[in-house]
């Protein structure tokens, strides 16, 4: 067996990233195809690369240690 630490967000400062990928490429109806898919991928991620500062602000939010 694979030893796996529970589960622990506050240890785990990416979290808050994925959470807020997650919340933004959600949609109530499917994608039409994968291009569109990873397409709003891309535009999320370029965002964030761009936004630095939103990117420490979910990386290092209150209440996470670091």
């Amino acid at each position: 067996p694979i030893f796996l630490p529970k589960y622990s967000p506050k240890m785990n400062p990416q979290e808050h990233i994925w959470r807020y990928y997650k919340s933004l490429l959600y949609r109530p109806s499917a994608r039409e195809n994968i291009y569109e898919l990873v397409m709003d991928t891309k535009l999320i991620f370029d965002e964030l690369n761009l936004n630095k500062n939103k990117l420490f602000s979910l990386a290092y939010a209150k209440n996470y240690l670091v």
